[in-house]
């Protein structure tokens, strides 16, 4: 299923689930995925989400 996904989809996936293992968590969840949304700098959903204070996060 996961090769059904864009290219940026997966990105963000193994962002998140990368996240998660330096989190030391058994697995991933919203807040991972928020994660490796904002990571993508420059993507509408990173914009979307530092609009909302999502930015405050990473500090």
């Amino acid at each position: 299923m996961f090769e059904r996904f864009t290219k940026d989809a997966r990105v963000v996936v193994t962002g998140a689930v990368e996240h998660a293992e330096r989190g030391g968590a058994g697995s991933v969840d919203a807040e991972h995925l928020l994660l490796a949304l904002l990571d993508r700098e420059g993507s509408r959903a990173s914009f979307a989400l530092a609009a909302l204070g999502g930015g405050r996060w990473l500090d």
